[in-house]
């Protein structure tokens, strides 16, 4: 585990590669940049390790591996119940939901 810094730091390069991301994204990678891709999109593997820096920090142990396990779990819980309950799987509202 990266522990380089102390666990209140590791916030901070979340919320500045977030800015750089979205600053980049609105003026030098205007025209470049994918529609469909936003800057929190990729932010969102730093604010992982972030998690999995605090945790391992303050109790020695992951946490971020049980709650990615819950939101898979919890992702077939909606698809059954779409499929099997309702009767009618919609895409759309499995993103939503």
């Amino acid at each position: 585990m990266l522990t380089v810094f102390n666990w209140p730091i590791t916030v901070a390069p979340a919320f500045v590669i977030w800015g750089l991301l979205w600053i980049g994204q609105r003026t030098v990678f205007l025209y470049s940049w994918p529609k469909h891709l936003r800057a929190i999109d990729l932010a969102t593997f730093v604010t992982w390790w972030s998690i999995e820096s605090m945790t391992f920090q303050i109790w020695h142990q992951s946490i971020l591996a049980p709650i990615l396990l819950m939101f898979v779990l919890w992702g077939i819980g909606i698809a059954l119940y779409q499929g099997f309950v309702r009767e009618t799987f919609e895409t759309r509202k499995f993103w939503i939901m």
